[in-house]
């Protein structure tokens, strides 16, 4: 018993030691246009397929520390892109089997982001999108460095992610 406790401990002290503060900042928006729109069609969801409930909330930093604010001012000078969510925060990314998903909540979507690394940083996105009475689920994994502007594009709603690490 004792060195099971003991093994605990020290694989505990390990994860910790690897965990490593960074500052996650998400743009979501729509890009709709009238001929889009109405020229595609995209498989719907049921809204009340997806649970989110196991995600812990996300404490947002003050719009004074977000790092995208050119990119949003560049968004929101362009009539065809709308912001669904502008949100940063910060957090100990860990190993996959370690890491905790976060609840993205904002206007038009919902979902999860998780975040971890193992040479990289991993990136988890699973968000729903509701335009008037349609549902669309976006799913996706990307891999990414920090300190770069990433973008995933999906139908017609985009998300730009920065992940920068904390100093001191």
């Amino acid at each position: 018993m004792k060195k099971l406790l003991l093994l605990l401990i020290l694989s505990f002290g390990c994860v910790q030691a690897q965990a490593k503060d960074y500052q996650i900042e998400m743009i979501i928006f729509s890009h709709f246009s009238a001929q889009n729109e109405s020229e595609e069609q995209w498989p719907g969801l049921d809204a009340g397929s997806i649970n989110f409930n196991r995600a812990r909330p996300i404490y947002s930093l003050p719009p004074s520390q977000f790092i995208l604010k050119n990119e949003q001012h560049r968004l929101d000078q362009s009539p065809a892109y709308h912001t669904l969510l502008h949100i940063a925060w910060r957090q100990a990314v860990v190993d996959a089997p370690h890491a905790r998903t976060r609840l993205i909540q904002g206007n038009n979507v919902e979902g999860t982001v998780r975040v971890s690394v193992q040479r990289y940083l991993n990136v988890a996105l699973n968000l729903v999108f509701k335009n008037n009475s349609n549902y669309f689920y976006l799913s996706q994994n990307r891999r990414m460095r920090s300190n770069e502007l990433n973008y995933v594009d999906f139908l017609l709603y985009g998300v730009l992610i920065k992940i920068v690490p904390v100093k001191g």
